[in-house]
């Protein structure tokens, strides 16, 4: 009970009811007192019967307490019509929500990125993190929720609020969308950070919710749409993203997905001192239906349990396990349906590299769409294969790069071929996905890493030195030639116990005089660099304000780098490579502000290709406009603020 109410109740609402009698006079006095707390209800801000509707039911729970037939309770309660009112308008708001149903195309990346905040060092990205995974609310993730091991994928759940008081503690297994081990570490983790002890679940929600729900706005606004007549993302997670994915993948196709949803969900009626068995209630599952899962073509998906039996994943022990186990064997023994071959383009040096790597894993088949099939059953495979205390996700891509890299042993192409590592390898590397449930442990592979990261930083290096070889070719006037070329900061024969750092900037290049005015890059005669170095530094604080921005979505944003700016006019002209190479290409140098946009990019989670998709999406300002300032709310760029030029 709020506060202000408890001390209503205590100190002026009680004493005068606790002595009444079942009687005429009784009645007309108890209903006085009604009448009198409903008005401090209103001048507290209650105006309407909605929001009365909560303190309502703590008064009428508090005289319950003292006697369950108390006379007070007469008087103390909303009419037929007015609870009718009130369930009306409930009624038609979860109507309108369900008349209007968001699809979610990619439910993968959501729990990817819920994952991912496990391992945050922002608790309230942690708690993000476990409403999504768990589906339980923030305050039970904080303060109430036990959870204890039931398989490897999935707890025991003790610790649900709004049961109303019930004399028996409510228990039941859910099944969470990682695996079980890293759910417990990350809520074992989070209590260390948020202490709740003490706090009433009304306390907590005050203090802790408003951060938790800015948490999944920012890391969840991109892959989940908002629902209709909302305005940020916080109840949906919870509740209706994770119960959708969670019978996307978990519920038996035999098994009604409402059901399967309220027993995960705790929709259970109340609990008495005699009851044994859990009775499912259904109706506040209408409550959290207005999401489901899409094929990405507009339809829903439909399917059921579609991770069940992969790598031990079981149903949960209140269905039949057995039942799930005979449609597994019956759908392994049915035709597989025709599927129609589509066409994806790649490089042709990529070509080869894949037919390597198909041929070094021994995966044989009569076509090639069925080999690639394979391939990529292989690769689910490991990916899906890490326990929690594995290295994350990240790290075994980058080493499962290097080792493809070192199989195929190419060497860098200065021609019309692509670099020694591809711009698919590291759009890859930017993008790796945290792994979905499946099947065994990777060994560990922490004693590989050393070596494998200085393989890789190699590989970088050289990427490096071949992109700004055709860089400066491609700027050379006709019948010129490049006269000085890059050199590795980090030479071939690097030892084992170097450090592998740097690899963002792994080349120096050296330039002649003449070169540079080849190149355009000298600051021109009129201009100082004072004045040049200014304006790029005015430029780099804008792209920063508009990727800042309120409301801003990653694919939206620019990622800062010479490369995407050398090009740039601010104010009419060039600033010149130099300039740009003195701010943001020179981590030690006077003035760099590389350390603050490595940060700025690392926050957002921007990487190489970051610029190359955004220039995909029509009706965003340029990145020239955005370093001048010209930058303004359009049809796709979502945000408010609007800077003059």
């Amino acid at each position: 009970m709020r506060q202000w109410l408890k001390e209503l109740f205590e100190k002026q609402y009680l004493p005068a009811v606790r002595s009444l009698q079942d009687t005429p006079e009784g009645q007309t006095v108890a209903k006085q007192w009604a009448e009198w707390m409903k008005q401090q209800w209103v001048e507290h801000g209650l105006t309407t019967l909605r929001q009365q509707a909560g303190v309502m039911q703590e008064v009428r729970n508090a005289l319950k307490a003292i006697d369950s037939d108390h006379v007070a309770l007469e008087s103390m309660k909303f009419s037929t019509a007015q609870w009718i009112a009130i369930n009306e308008l409930s009624q038609k708001a979860v109507a309108r929500r369900n008349e209007h149903v968001k699809l979610i195309d990619d439910p993968e990346a959501i729990v990817a990125k819920a994952v991912r905040l496990l391992e945050s060092r922002d608790w309230a990205a942690v708690a993000a993190g476990l409403t999504v995974l768990t589906g339980r609310r923030s305050s039970e993730i904080l303060a109430t929720a036990e959870f204890e091991k039931q398989s490897q994928w999935s707890v025991r759940f003790t610790g649900a609020l709004k049961r109303k008081g019930e004399s028996q503690r409510l228990s039941f297994e859910i099944p969470t969308l990682t695996t079980a081990d890293r759910v417990i570490a990350a809520l074992r983790k989070l209590r260390g950070w948020v202490n709740c002890q003490g706090l009433s679940v009304r306390q907590i929600n005050a203090k802790y919710s408003h951060a938790v729900a800015v948490a999944c706005d920012k890391h969840f606004s991109g892959l989940v749409p908002v629902r209709e007549g909302e305005d940020n993302l916080y109840t949906h997670l919870f509740r209706s993203v994770y119960g959708a994915i969670a019978v996307f993948w978990y519920c038996p196709p035999t098994v009604d997905a409402d059901e399967f949803k309220a027993q995960i969900q705790g929709h259970f009626a109340l609990l008495d001192t005699q009851g044994k068995e859990l009775r499912r209630s259904l109706a506040a599952g209408r409550h959290y239906n207005d999401y489901k899962i899409g094929d990405g073509k507009g339809n829903l998906d439909g399917r059921q349990g579609i991770k069940l039996g992969l790598g031990g994943i079981e149903v949960i022990e209140a269905f039949e396990r057995k039942q799930v186990a005979q449609m597994a064997e019956t759908l392994a023994q049915l035709p597989a349906k025709k599927q129609r071959e589509a066409k994806v383009r790649v490089w042709r040096t990529d070509v080869e590299r894949l037919q390597r790597c198909l041929e070094q894993l021994g995966i044989v088949a009569n076509n090639q769409p069925d080999r690639i099939g394979h391939f990529l059953d292989w690769v689910e495979h490991q990916l899906g294969s890490k326990q929690a205390e594995e290295p994350d996700a990240d790290v075994i891509h980058l080493i499962d790069l290097v080792k493809t890299e070192q199989q195929a042993d190419r060497t860098v192409k200065h021609d019309e071929g692509t670099p020694g590592i591809s711009a698919k390898a590291i759009e890859a590397v930017d993008k790796t996905p945290v792994t979905s449930p499946s099947p065994e442990a990777t060994p560990p592979l922490w004693e590989q890493l050393s070596q494998q990261m200085l393989t890789l930083t190699r590989q970088m290096s050289r990427l490096t030195e071949v992109l700004l070889s055709r860089e400066q070719q491609t700027s050379l006037e006709p019948g010129q030639t490049q006269t000085t070329p890059s050199i590795p900061l980090q030479s071939p024969q690097m030892q084992g116990d170097e450090p592998a750092i740097g690899i963002a900037a792994s080349t120096i290049n050296l330039h002649t005089t003449q070169s540079k005015q080849m190149r355009g890059d000298t600051l021109k005669p009129n201009r100082s660099s004072e004045v040049a170095l200014e304006k790029v530094n005015a430029a780099i604080d804008q792209i920063i304000a508009y990727n800042d921005a309120p409301g801003r979505v990653r694919s939206h944003r620019i990622m800062i780098g010479v490369a995407a700016l050398k090009k740039v006019r601010v104010r009419g002209e060039l600033c010149g490579q130099t300039a740009w190479e003195a701010v943001i290409g020179k981590a030690n140098a006077p003035g760099s502000r590389t350390a603050e946009i490595e940060a700025h990019h690392s926050h957002y989670g921007l990487g190489l290709m970051q610029n190359r998709s955004r220039n995909t999406i029509t009706g965003l300002p340029s990145i020239e406009d955005v370093a001048n300032g010209r930058w303004h709310k359009t049809a796709q760029d979502s945000t408010e603020a609007e800077y003059p030029a």
